[in-house]
């Protein structure tokens, strides 16, 4: 049997202040089954992608 993928995409508007809570909660709960995660950056203005890319 072939393991099973979960793919998340976040998707991020100014979210500087939160993304690295968010990808906290995700990472304490993907424990459990195969992953992937996929950021996608909206044109953010407040340093989103600077301060994660």
């Amino acid at each position: 049997m072939e393991d099973k993928l979960l793919s998340v995409c976040l998707i991020t508007y100014n979210h500087a202040s939160i993304l690295v809570k968010r990808l906290k909660v995700f990472l304490r709960k993907s424990k459990l089954f195969n992953w992937e995660l996929i950021i996608a950056d909206d044109f953010s203005n407040d340093g989103t992608r600077r301060n994660y890319h």
